[in-house]
């Protein structure tokens, strides 16, 4: 492994290769996907890679919590969160790790003008820098 600095741009360390889903999918499919994939959240796109929301577990989990049984009645767009935040390719390393922190996200977006480039997760950080997030609170 590359050693790694706070001052690094998170496009040396955020994953590419996003597993993403659409808005009028429903919750048994993103579901599906997400245990097929070993992931915890999904980019919600359209339009190719234009990112208009995520969602996570804790959102399906929300949807449980509220009676629903049906999950394949429910869309995407209607579980998802659309208060995005999301990061730049270019930010350093130690920025992204305070804004998960202040938010307490584990994993955040990387958007590009406008479009879906890569996501970035607390394991990324903890698997290849543990150093860099001793100073931040999760």
């Amino acid at each position: 492994m590359a050693p790694y600095s706070a001052s690094d741009e998170i496009q040396t360390l955020m994953n590419r290769d996003v597993i993403v889903i659409g808005p009028d999918d429903d919750l048994i499919m993103a579901a599906a996907k997400m245990h097929e994939q070993g992931v915890g959240a999904l980019p919600v796109v359209e339009d190719g890679m234009k990112i208009i929301g995520i969602l996570t577990e804790r959102d399906i989990c929300r949807e449980l919590g509220k009676g629903c049984s049906r999950l394949e009645h429910v869309l995407v767009k209607d579980a998802m969160s659309s208060a995005l935040v999301y990061v730049q390719p270019e930010e350093t390393l130690d920025g992204v790790i305070a804004r998960m922190s202040d938010y307490h996200y584990r994993r955040i977006p990387v958007v590009k003008n406008g479009q879906l480039v890569g996501i970035i997760s607390q394991t990324d950080f903890l698997n290849h820098y543990p150093e860099l997030i001793s100073s931040h609170s999760w």
